[in-house]
């Protein structure tokens, strides 16, 4: 930052954009920087302390993909957004997924929406600051992470594409691979979902669970994958295991709230399953740390939280949350991950944000999978008598959980 006020640098090789842009934040408190090209923008890198780069995508000699990839190397800390006006979709979700930007906007841009955007990566980038430059580092260099597999890139292009979008496309994406289409066939068929083996293909595999729920099950697999590979010695399928329970118990809970909405039991499935996302990116982006934390959990008996915020000064919580805005995903996804271990602390989808919680804490008692915890999480009481956790309910719990997973 420059005299406390963020500082935001603009690349395109137009100047009438960048006139336009000047004008759009004449009048924020920000300070503003612009370049004719990504050799230009990189001169004032190496001169001006820049919290935030915004990048047209297309530009002679160096597009923007290759100069924010070239800032992702150089300024890990530095957050990047794409302005893309043309129709590169496979290359510019790619770029994102990669980590090349955290986010990807249209050409011609909406005012208000670019503003809105920048706005977010800026308080982003305050809400990391005080963790120090590791933190910045973690949540901005995801190209430390193996790029997620081409599955999820073909299926959330699809799914963002309203105009195009149809069933038999996702199908077509889903039934390309088949360990992640014999996984929906599974989970549609379970008693979960209310089927007993009566779904037998993978479009009404799909049609049934609906596309939220297939894309964060997509998504899940995806992590784990590419996660998975990195960090010895850390027990990736015991964690991925501990997300599908929790994500099972979390749905078994919200089946019993009668006074819900019928969203609610997807919700708190998609927001179980992905509760723990930001340890499988921590351990990813640093596998040495993790070994230390998972040591450091073990030799201390604490929560896997606690021994992170040791050794990282961050938790899963924080990277995962913020990893969840970054991604764009759903809201109420990112409430749960960042107030599981802290449900009376939410503001927003405090009924998601309390399933979550509760499944997380019964998961860990039912031994289903492995947290990464060396004693087990608590919720405050009053939410157990809340959701009516009698012993007797508890184990009918278990044995359900236990039968699905």
């Amino acid at each position: 930052m420059t005299n406390g006020r963020p500082t935001i640098l603009f690349v395109d090789d137009e100047q009438s954009i960048l006139k336009a842009l000047r004008r759009l934040f004449l009048d924020e408190e920000y300070e503003l920087h612009f370049a004719g090209s990504g050799a230009e923008g990189l001169i004032i890198l190496q001169n001006e302390p820049i919290d935030l780069v915004v990048s047209d995508v297309r530009m002679p000699e160096m597009d923007g993909i290759e100069f924010l990839t070239r800032v992702k190397e150089l300024y890990p800390p530095i957050a990047r957004i794409l302005l893309s006006g043309y129709a590169e979709k496979s290359s510019v979700v790619k770029a994102l997924a990669e980590g090349c930007a955290q986010q990807v906007l249209a050409k011609p841009w909406d005012a208000e929406e670019l503003k809105e955007v920048i706005h977010d990566a800026l308080k982003q980038l305050g809400q990391q600051k005080p963790n120090g430059e590791p933190m910045q580092t973690l949540i901005n260099s995801l190209a430390h992470l193996p790029p997620l597999p081409r599955i999820y890139h073909e299926l959330r292009e699809c799914l963002a594409d309203r105009d195009n979008f149809t069933i038999d496309h996702v199908v077509k994406i889903v039934a390309g691979d088949a360990a992640t289409s014999a996984d929906l066939l599974r989970w549609a068929n379970s008693a979960l979902f209310g089927q007993r083996g009566k779904v037998d293909s993978v479009k009404r595999a799909i049609l049934l669970l609906g596309t939220d729920v297939v894309e964060s099950l997509v998504l899940s697999m995806a992590i784990g994958g590419s996660v998975g590979a990195l960090t010895k010695g850390f027990d990736h399928k015991g964690l991925q295991k501990h997300a599908m329970g929790c994500a099972i118990v979390a749905r078994l809970l919200a089946q019993d709230q009668t006074d819900a909405g019928p969203e609610l039991a997807d919700h708190a499935f998609i927001a179980g399953l992905l509760h723990d996302i930001g340890v499988l990116a921590g351990a990813g982006i640093f596998p040495e740390a993790y070994v230390r934390v998972g040591q450091l959990a073990e030799s201390g008996q604490l929560l896997l939280a606690e021994a992170e915020f040791e050794v990282l000064h961050t938790t899963h919580q924080e990277i995962g949350a913020i990893l969840a805005d970054w991604w764009t995903l759903p809201k109420f996804i990112a409430s749960a991950i960042r107030w599981h271990l802290a449900p009376e602390n939410a503001t927003e989808d405090k009924k998601v944000v309390e399933l979550v919680a509760l499944a997380n804490v019964l998961s860990c008692e039912f031994g289903l999978g492995v947290s990464g915890n060396h004693r087990d999480p608590v919720v405050p009481e009053d939410l157990r008598v809340r959701y009516g956790l009698t012993p007797e309910r508890i184990e009918e719990l278990r044995e359900k959980a236990s039968k699905a997973i």
